[in-house]
């Protein structure tokens, strides 16, 4: 657990935001819509404000960006950058890695 936690620090992300990113980044790969900004928070389990607040760090970071929809402009849905598929794609590779028979297991 340690570990795996340091791999996602070194990433620059907190648990929240690496949630963020790979949960993105699988709908992406399953075909389905972008998710919505409402959607994240329900996901993440948080207020919408607090989601918001998140993207607007993620966004800066350039890991994210919002798309807004012409006929409808209070919805916004997300989707990654270059910069964001990489970090899933890193994320994702650390995580298969140490589910790994024989794997290293740190303890603290």
């Amino acid at each position: 657990m340690i570990a795996e936690l340091d791999r996602i620090l070194s990433h620059g992300l907190t648990a929240v935001q690496a949630r963020v990113i790979v949960g993105i980044y699988n709908l992406g790969k399953e075909g389905k819509n972008a998710p919505r900004m409402t959607d994240i928070a329900e996901w993440c389990q948080v207020s919408t404000a607090a989601a918001t607040g998140l993207i607007d760090r993620m966004e800066k970071a350039g890991q994210v960006k919002r798309l807004h929809v012409a006929h409808d402009r209070r919805s916004i849905f997300l989707c990654l950058t270059a910069k964001g598929k990489e970090t899933a794609e890193k994320l994702l590779n650390a995580g298969r890695e140490a589910s790994q028979p024989g794997a290293s297991v740190e303890t603290p």
